[in-house]
Formats: structure tokens, sequence, C-alpha cells
């Protein structure tokens, strides 16, 4: 199975794959549609599961706490690549929250702009490094197991400029997500600003974005800050990454309205 290439990793001389970062379920450069939106003509991204960054063993906690009086939580992903991070969440949720709770927050609706990596994450397809797997997923999920999330296919699925295909040193395997994995997250090709946009919360809401806003340029940023204030209301949720503060995205949150309760995690006031 082939996916359509997205750039070129040798145009822009990324083939050293030493200086990306160690675990990733998936690695490309594109050049981006729309530049006014960039702060740069080409994107070099890398996601995995479980992200470092985040406290994942005390999340579960706040999440059930924080929207105790809430009958469903919309959460939303964006920037979600190939799903991995989307599908943590999913994992956390199953292994974590009692089953009662466990549908209050499913399924979590994830977007992204590129659309042929959308294309491959609709597939219910995945690759996983062997990393990921014995540090990362493994590391996290308690209750669940691999094989209760994703079962071998021994068709590897090719998303080309993938710099897992051309690493011999991460060894990976293509596997199919299994039920009820599968139904916990939905897909769609959208603009991230545009997706918030059509969010009507109500205090319910969690919205992920992690390591998406560090790419786009001042003007951007500024205007989806502005946009996200407008949108959620107080008790609902934004997740940032650690690179995004690199642009100063918490101290903008703070500026309007949130406060930081957990490492890269802001409640709105």
């Amino acid at each position: 199975m082939k996916i359509t290439p997205i750039g070129g990793y040798s145009k822009y001389g990324y083939n050293d794959v030493q200086k990306g970062p160690k675990f990733r379920s998936c690695v490309r450069v594109y050049d981006v549609e729309n530049k006014k939106k960039f702060a740069r003509p080409y994107i070099l991204t890398a996601t995995c599961f479980f992200r470092d960054c985040l406290d994942w063993k005390n999340l579960p906690e706040f999440f059930i706490k924080n929207f105790k009086d809430k009958s469903k939580v919309n959460m939303f992903c964006f920037g979600v690549s190939d799903g991995s991070e989307a599908y943590s969440y999913a994992m956390m949720i199953f292994d974590r929250f009692p089953e009662v709770l466990q549908s209050k927050f499913l399924p979590i609706w994830a977007s992204d702009i590129d659309s042929k990596v959308i294309n491959a994450a609709k597939t219910l397809k995945i690759n996983i490094t062997d990393d990921d797997i014995m540090q990362k997923i493994s590391r996290n999920i308690h209750k669940l197991s691999i094989n209760d999330c994703f079962s071998y296919n021994s068709e590897t699925m090719e998303i080309e400029n993938d710099q897992l295909l051309n690493n011999n040193d991460l060894a990976f395997s293509t596997y199919d997500i299994k039920k009820p994995l599968s139904e916990s997250v939905q897909f769609e090709c959208s603009d991230m600003t545009e997706k918030l946009s059509t969010i009507d919360d109500d205090g319910n809401t969690i919205i992920s974005c992690r390591n998406a806003l560090f790419y786009m340029n001042s003007d951007y940023i500024s205007n989806f800050i502005q946009k996200l204030s407008d949108t959620l209301k107080s008790n609902s949720v934004f997740i940032i990454g650690a690179n995004d503060r690199i642009v100063n995205i918490d101290k903008m949150l703070k500026d309007s309205g949130f406060t930081e309760v957990m490492e890269n995690v802001f409640r709105r006031n």
C-alpha cells in the first residue's frame, strides 16, 4: 500500500535521521499550500505515541474531576498527523477511565491540514516502531495490551518520504487498528482555525494542539489564540506541546484568560 508523496526530504537536507526525534511513527517534510499562514515555506513534522512533555499518568484524574459535572465532553486533536497522538488519548481513556465514563469522552475528533496523511489515517492502518511499542505504548497502558489495540498486518503501508522507510535503525511494522480503538477517533482534513470556528462549547471541550502552532507565523498564531479565547468557555481545556513555548504560546494563553493547571495543560478561567 502506497500513500501519495507529500514532499522530498533530500530537497531540504533532512536525510540525517539522527537530527530528528528518536521515537516516531511518522516523519515527513512537505511544502505548505498557503505560505501566508506559516513561519517557513516547508515543515518537518514528527509524531509518535504518548509524546513527552505531558503527564499521561495524572491526566486521566484531571479530566475526570474537571468535567465531573458535564454529561458529555468533546475532545479535538489538531495537527493530528498519522493519528498516533489521538490514539494515545483514546488508549489512555480505555485503559485508565472507568468504563461508565469512557463514552463521555469519545469519540475524539482528529484533524490535520495534510489530506495525504489523513487519507492514510482513514485506512485504519498505522506504522509503529519497535521503540514506540517498547518505550512509549507499553509504558503508558496497563490494563490494555498491544494486542488489545493493534493486530500485525503483513502488508507494509508506505507513506512516501517517511524516513521510517529508509532507516534501518528504526524497525517498524504496519498494524491494523482494532475495535473499539478504531471507532474511537474520527478523522478529517481541515485547517485548525477554521475547525475552531465550528466548535460550540459549553465548558465541556478539550482541544489538544501540540507542537502545531509552533510552525505558524505570528499573525496566524494571534488570530488563533483570539478565536480560541472567544470560543472556549470557563472550564474547557487547551493542551500545547513543548515546542509551542518557544514562540510564547504559553504566555499568550495566560494573557488571554487561561491558567496552566498541569504541564502544558491550560484551563479557561
